[in-house]
């Protein structure tokens, strides 16, 4: 069972120091689950991608602007607040997915599939490189955090989509053909 006292921020540095990663592409629906691992270890973050966010936390995302991929809806409250807080953050990419609004419970991989993995491949290849990681596929968990890791290639590191059923599942036969995708999970 996971330890209560230790931040996700420790437990995340943890897991991927066992994993041999120094940095990784970020991937996840907002930014609550890295704002102290963003503050203490900026270096290790090559790039975040926010999946319709609620909304933007504009303070922790601002030294990650120019690394950060912004995909959201075109209307329902989320994207509107987001789309309020996207000129604080000029340097960010952003996406507009159409006739959407991404709620906290939609399956966001599964309707917006296609658009997302493009939009995230795009994105990806203009960031900077990150070495190749070919560690085996496996499943595990490291400070209370589970992990599956499928394909060869930089890191990118999937973080929990809130309520979706699916999660990060239909997109990840396309992000695994080319990243070394490592899927977050637990209790943490």
């Amino acid at each position: 069972t996971p330890d209560k006292n230790r931040s996700v921020e420790v437990c995340l540095t943890e897991l991927l120091d066992r994993l041999g990663i120094t940095s990784a592409h970020f991937a996840g629906r907002g930014s609550a689950d890295l704002q102290g691992f963003a503050s203490r270890h900026p270096e290790r973050i090559a790039s975040l991608t926010l999946l319709c966010p609620a909304v933007l936390d504009t303070a922790t995302l601002a030294p990650l602007a120019g690394r950060l991929l912004v995909v959201t809806g075109d209307n329902g409250p989320g994207a509107r607040r987001v789309r309020v807080g996207l000129p604080d953050l000029p340097e960010a990419t952003a996406v507009v997915l159409g006739d959407y609004a991404g709620h906290t419970w939609a399956d966001i991989a599964a309707e917006r599939g296609d658009s997302i993995g493009a939009a995230m491949q795009q994105f990806l290849m203009r960031c900077d490189a990150l070495p190749a990681v070919d560690l085996p596929e496996q499943e595990g968990e490291v400070g209370g955090i589970s992990f599956r890791l499928r394909g060869v290639g930089p890191p990118l590191v999937l973080l929990p989509l809130d309520l979706s059923p699916g999660q990060w599942g239909p997109l990840i036969p396309t992000l695994s053909a080319h990243y070394c995708t490592i899927t977050l999970g637990g209790a943490l």
